[in-house]
């Protein structure tokens, strides 16, 4: 049979053995309950539902159908379904950009601007993500289908022309 510690102090009837006499407990909660403590748990409790509330806005529903939608620099815009693979050939006044839709995410394959930039970034497949040709200025994002109002000014971050007295510019920030 299993021996039970006896217990020190207050009363030792042998309906007691084994408990925590109830002024140590009300001692411990007191001492759990503090302000401090308390004000731990619910940031923890707001921690967590925010947490979840992201990830549950993050995540796509069920069924969610996006769509690419490539903006030119002739104002168009272009609309293809993230879940068909496509190809589309954007030409305008500022040159060519082949548009690639594979797998369930879109990328820029080719394009004639002088670096390639835009053909070297990573293939996006969600909500949110952009891909951007500065040169030809091109814009690609995915959206939930019907949200195609986006707008991004590309001459915001292009640098102006040469200045007239033909120095250099000088584009490294001090």
């Amino acid at each position: 049979m299993l021996a039970l510690p006896k217990m020190t102090g207050g009363r030792s009837s042998s309906t007691n053995q084994g408990r925590v006499p109830y002024r140590a407990m009300r001692h411990g909660a007191r001492q759990f309950l503090n302000p401090v403590n308390l004000a731990l748990a619910v940031a923890l409790v707001c921690l967590v539902a925010a947490s979840s509330a992201a990830l549950m806005v993050s995540l796509p529903a069920a069924g969610a159908a996006y769509k690419v939608v490539v903006h030119d620099s002739d104002g168009v815009d272009h609309i293809l379904d993230l879940s068909v693979d496509d190809e589309l050939v954007v030409q305008t006044s500022k040159g060519r950009n082949v548009v690639v839709v594979e797998d369930g995410a879109v990328r820029i394959e080719s394009a004639d601007c002088p670096n390639g930039d835009c053909t070297r970034q990573q293939a996006i497949s969600a909500p949110g993500r952009q891909l951007i040709c500065l040169p030809h200025e091109l814009w690609v994002e995915i959206v939930a289908d019907g949200n195609y109002g986006g707008q991004m000014d590309v001459g915001a971050v292009n640098p102006p022309s040469a200045p007239a007295d033909d120095q250099e510019f000088d584009t490294v920030a001090r």
